[in-house]
């Protein structure tokens, strides 16, 4: 168990922590059912993920004593120069995926 510091910041309701600077325990992921495959490339499966983690009744918070190092889309860049067409995937497809998933959650 986590035990939760002083200066430890709760996220409020539709706040969520980007995957790049996340961690849980493995139990967890899996107990919330891990990333959703129909997600290619990434992009919005964050958004998505959190919102099951607040179905499951769990809250995202920001641990000030980690710190997490990540160059910003250097990964994601270069496999858009390698294939363009990835870009929309990502960015438009996988964000409308993540809409129609999100309402299914609050239909259940």
């Amino acid at each position: 168990m986590f035990l939760r510091e002083p200066d430890d910041i709760i996220l409020t309701d539709g706040e969520h922590i980007s995957l790049y600077c996340f961690m849980c325990h493995r139990a967890l992921f899996s107990k919330i059912g891990g990333f959703l495959k129909e997600y290619p490339y990434g992009f919005f499966e964050d958004e998505e993920f959190a919102a099951r983690l607040k179905k499951y009744g769990y809250k995202q918070a920001i641990c000030r004593r980690s710190f997490i190092e990540h160059e910003g889309e250097a990964t994601v860049r270069s496999l858009w120069r390698q294939k363009p067409d990835v870009a929309k995937i990502m960015q438009e497809d996988n964000r409308q995926r993540c809409i129609e998933d999100m309402k299914k959650l609050d239909q259940k």
